[in-house]
């Protein structure tokens, strides 16, 4: 993302709602962006709940530095693992990988390593935020290291968490059988909004154009307002197609995930009929 359609995105943001969470990641690390610094000092001098995402291969202390000396409010790191074996077995660099550089280790021991320094720097500098979290991904790789990996961390962070293991607009085939008749509507339509590195608006942090066909694409904030966006006409069809469950023609890139099943309420409670008759009447009456 260029800077120019950065600061417009945070100044509308700031405007509308300081207090608005933001996440600065999607589809890649964001320590590898040239201007991450200078994005995350201006997100976060503006708001008041900044979170960057990293897998921390990049973080070197000359990175850490950089990033304590800004107001970020919070960082989370992605480790998927508790030991060497399994981090290395599921976060592995393909030999094929153009990209590879052998200056930048990528193994378990230095991840780690890193870690340590960031919270190490933070501490001597007497700095109380950002608050420094974990995050593990729950999945068949890792279901036996999520206790110890949660009881390991906690006691050297702010905070721990366990990620769903997400579909990817259905490409990932580990995921239960499903009963699609009974899906009920995507929850990150309500409450959220994805933003790609080149300003166009997507339904949501997981969706991938499997197709290349562009239809998830549902706004360009190189010419729209974050508020027109999220009352598009496109967003608003994809929302009555998820409420009525028919995603065939509106959604077809929605119609393989399984990711609606994420939520931290539990979709069978909250999407009751009542429910989605005040959805159904807000959507028609923003549209």
């Amino acid at each position: 993302m260029n800077w120019e359609v950065f600061r417009n995105l945070i100044d509308q943001i700031a405007t509308e709602n300081p207090y608005a969470a933001v996440r600065l990641h999607k589809d890649g690390e964001p320590l590898l962006h040239p201007e991450i610094i200078k994005f995350v000092d201006y997100a976060s001098s503006r708001l008041h709940d900044v979170l960057l995402v990293t897998n921390a291969t990049l973080l070197t202390e000359d990175i850490s530095h950089a990033i304590l000396s800004t107001q970020l409010q919070t960082i989370r790191f992605s480790v998927d693992g508790n030991t060497k074996e399994t981090f290395e077995k599921i976060r592995k660099q393909s030999p094929r990988n153009p990209y590879r550089d052998k200056r930048v280790p990528v193994d378990y021991d230095s991840v780690i390593s890193n870690i340590y320094t960031f919270c190490e720097l933070k501490k001597s500098l007497g700095r109380s935020f950002p608050k420094v979290g974990m995050r593990i991904t729950s999945f068949k790789a890792t279901q036996k290291e999520l206790t110890n990996y949660v009881t390991f961390w906690k006691k050297r962070v702010d905070f721990v968490s366990v990620a769903a293991f997400a579909s990817w607009s259905g490409g990932q085939l580990y995921q239960d059988k499903i009963d699609y008749s009974q899906r009920y509507p995507c929850i990150q339509l309500w409450d959220s909004m994805t933003i790609n590195w080149d300003g166009t608006m997507a339904p949501c942090c997981v969706y991938v154009d499997t197709i290349g066909d562009k239809r998830g694409i549902l706004g360009d904030l190189n010419s729209l307002s974050i508020m027109r966006a999220w009352n598009s006409p496109l967003i608003q069809k994809l929302r009555i197609a998820h409420l009525d469950n028919d995603l065939d023609e509106v959604a077809p890139f929605c119609k393989h995930c399984s990711d609606w099943r994420i939520s931290s309420v539990p979709g069978d409670r909250l999407w009751t009929e009542n429910f989605k008759s005040e959805m159904r009447t807000s959507t028609l009456l923003a549209e």
